[in-house]
């Protein structure tokens, strides 16, 4: 833990970097540390700025540790420091390489893009309706191409160049569909090459594989389904999905 004299003078000495003098600094405090930047020289008020756009910094308040942010709202670094120091450990160290090399990192929002391709696929999606928790998945993994180590089938998240895939969707849902365990049609939200099958997502957030051969459960939320994609060789039963989640 370090004191906000101790992160002045690491930013100071970061941000004074090419130039003759020390440079003055400005801190925003926040929980998790401090936005700093230089403090601009004053000027007539008819006067245009003397820099525009100029670098700013967190000092990690735990560690010390200096990341560089752009030229936003010192409160909207201090907000988006904080959402990705939120998600760090939302994935193991493995998993979440795998993520981040498809295209993935916290806060991704891909909500506008998901919304064009609901309105392009919504002859083929129309019964299917999409649950809260589709919808999130979607907006945020919607596009990525997970590619889980050399040998391994691809997943791919919607939308795919060559439309929906929704050939075992129908069987899935009249063979679970009963109050106790199941309730409710899934809604697709990507394919795995294996096959290829569906991946779709229950109105409960749950996330089945629908192969041809059989179908597998990968888990009871869109974070633990990726966690199976990436890690699993094998994958359980489906009806692994109907037990209580440990």
């Amino acid at each position: 833990m370090i004191t906000r004299d101790q992160a002045q003078q690491l930013a100071q000495t970061h941000l004074s970097a090419g130039f003759d003098e020390p440079q003055e600094i400005s801190l925003y405090d926040f929980d998790l540390g401090w936005v700093a930047w230089r403090t601009p020289e004053p000027v007539a008020p008819d006067a245009p700025p003397t820099s525009t756009g100029g670098p700013q910094i967190v000092v990690d308040r735990e560690t010390g540790d200096i990341s560089r942010w752009p030229s936003i709202s010192a409160s909207a670094i201090a907000e988006q420091y904080t959402a990705a120091h939120a998600e760090a450990d939302r994935f193991p160290p493995d998993v979440h390489a795998i993520l981040s090399k498809a295209g993935w990192h916290p806060g991704r929002d891909v909500s506008d893009t998901m919304a064009e391709w609901r309105g392009r696929e919504a002859d083929a999606l129309r019964e299917y309706p999409e649950s809260d928790a589709a919808r999130a998945a979607l907006d945020e993994f919607g596009g990525l191409v997970v590619v889980p180590g050399e040998g391994r089938y691809r997943t791919l998240f919607y939308p795919v160049p060559n439309g929906v895939r929704t050939g075992r969707v129908a069987g899935f849902a009249e063979e679970y569909d009963d109050e106790e365990t199941y309730a409710g049609v899934p809604f697709p939200i990507g394919y795995n090459e294996n096959g290829p099958c569906e991946i779709v997502m229950d109105p409960r957030g749950r996330v089945f594989m629908l192969h041809w051969a059989r179908d597998f459960f990968l888990g009871h939320g869109i974070d633990e389904a990726l966690i199976t994609l990436c890690r699993a060789r094998e994958y359980p039963p489906s009806t692994a999905g109907f037990a209580p989640a440990e």
